[in-house]
């Protein structure tokens, strides 16, 4: 198989590469380019915090624990 840039320098094939995928690419001494599929990132923290006016509130779906809430405040700014 053969594949080729387009003008923008982007590679595609839907037989080799998954949609919304992130891969690492290495090259060899060789001069060969090795791609691999890197793991999604898990999610750190399901709530967050944003200003709403002249207050800052921590924004979730559901409800959250006391560690949750510390875990939130550590993330803000």
């Amino acid at each position: 198989m053969t594949l080729t840039t387009d003008k923008k320098s982007r590679l595609c094939s839907a037989d080799l590469f998954k949609p919304s995928t992130s891969y690492q690419a290495e090259k060899t001494a060789d001069g060969a380019v090795l791609l691999r599929e890197l793991a999604p990132l898990p999610v750190l923290n399901q709530a967050h915090i944003e200003k709403r006016g002249k207050r800052w509130v921590i924004v979730t779906k559901r409800p959250i624990t006391h560690a949750e809430v510390q875990a939130a405040l550590a993330d803000f700014p």
